[in-house]
């Protein structure tokens, strides 16, 4: 009878080695999306995306009394502990989203009143259980500064665009990311949901070439992933397209800004209403990395 039990226990422990070796259930590594797809003029995440990148996340302003303070990363997260903190029961707002690109062309937002929020009454703002920033239409936005199209170019007028966020209204338009002023040679409507449908646009002088896809949900956090290539104009939503829309070469202007969450003309518009969780923008044509990207995005945010 003890031999028996011998013979169990150890056959037991063997089977318990064994599963421990199986690389099946080691914990994945932490896939940082610029080291794999690097040359992004933007990258703007809760989440580092570069291993090289040892900046902050966010600058925040608490609503109790203004007081700012930047918030970094812990084990390539943003740090919700400091956060938390720094804020206490009030609420939180962003006043810079900080570029991981390399670049530093971070998005940011002077007037008080005007800054998306974080933290509402001390709790972090979440979707799919992971924290985002709240856009509460009008006149919620993050805006860079002045940016020299000769240094950091939207090269041959291809250009691609990867968000993550959730819309809240199903009417209206509600532009995501943009650099288009309105007036003049257009840029950009790199991403917005008119209604409900995700749209991207790109321009040719005045001429706007509109690719549209099928209507999303409302409180529903999507990935949209939208590009300009050589004739063509398209955008992605999760992991599928409505084909693409033929266009003319995009203008390139001298000088350009990016908006997140409205237009980029002087008086603004077209506010989003929504959750927006990371931002990454290529100067090139990816479209033939789409599938690997969205692969890495999605494995983070479980999207689809």
């Amino acid at each position: 009878m003890r031999l028996l039990i011998i013979i169990l226990l150890f056959s037991l422990n063997a089977n318990a080695q064994i599963v421990r070796c199986n690389s099946f259930y080691k914990p994945n590594a932490f896939s940082f999306l610029l080291d794999l797809y690097p040359s992004a003029r933007f990258g703007f995440s809760l989440r580092k995306l570069s291993s090289t990148y040892n900046g902050n996340c966010l600058r925040v302003r608490r609503s109790n009394d203004n007081t700012e303070q930047d918030i970094g990363f812990v084990n390539n997260y943003l740090d919700t502990t400091s956060m938390k903190t720094f804020v206490g029961a009030n609420n939180g707002f962003v006043v810079t989203w900080y570029d991981q690109s390399g670049n530093a062309l971070n998005v940011t937002q002077g007037t008080a009143a005007n800054q998306p929020r974080i933290i509402l009454s001390g709790v972090i703002d979440k979707q799919n259980s992971k924290p985002t920033i709240y856009f509460n239409g009008s006149p919620y936005n993050l805006r860079s500064g002045t940016i020299i199209n000769a240094t950091y170019s939207i090269s041959d007028g291809n250009w691609a665009s990867f968000g993550v966020g959730s819309v809240s209204l199903g009417t209206g338009v509600k532009t995501f990311a943009s650099s288009d002023n309105s007036i003049g040679s257009r840029l950009p409507q790199f991403i917005r949901v008119n209604a409900l449908a995700p749209e991207t646009i790109s321009f040719n002088a005045t001429t706007a070439y509109t690719d549209a896809n099928s209507n999303i949900s409302t409180s529903t956090l999507y990935l949209f992933s939208s590009f300009k290539y050589p004739s063509f104009t398209e955008i992605f939503t999760n992991n599928s397209s409505n084909g693409a829309t033929a266009s003319n070469t995009q203008t390139t202007n001298a000088t350009y800004i990016l908006t997140i969450g409205s237009s980029s003309n002087a008086t603004a518009s077209n506010f989003f209403n929504g959750y927006i969780s990371e931002y990454v923008q290529y100067p090139t044509n990816q479209l033939s990395n789409r599938t690997s990207i969205n692969t890495l995005i999605n494995s983070f945010y479980s999207l689809y």
